[in-house]
């Protein structure tokens, strides 16, 4: 299952690599919010992290979000542990929540 547009957001409340907990309550107010799965061995990914920092910093001011949520498997993906995001993060300089879905259940829940 795949949500589609026009349907309410499924909710989330995950660890974020800034150490604080995000829910998805905490963006109510948020104009416009962009939910994107990501992870840290994906080289498509990598190709489109400095995207994903350009764009929150060009349109941050004006409302807009972007998270970040890895539902990636550490075992099967040890690059994707959330030891390594947080290492990620603070490396690429990540202007937006990184977080991560340990138990896959948002990725089900959004169908992605």
């Amino acid at each position: 299952m795949t949500i589609t547009l026009a349907t309410e957001a499924p909710t989330f409340d995950l660890p974020g690599t800034d150490g604080a907990n995000h829910s998805l309550d905490d963006y109510a107010g948020v104009p416009a919010l962009a939910v994107v799965w990501s992870c840290n061995h994906c080289p498509y990914v990598q190709a489109w992290e400095g995207r994903m920092v350009e764009l929150q910093r060009e349109y941050g001011d004006r409302g807009f979000r972007l998270v970040a949520i890895n539902s990636n498997d550490a075992d099967s993906y040890p690059e994707d542990s959330f030891e390594e995001m947080q290492k990620r993060a603070e490396q690429q300089g990540f202007n937006f929540d990184y977080l991560y879905d340990e138990e896959q259940s948002v990725l089900r829940a959004y169908g992605a």
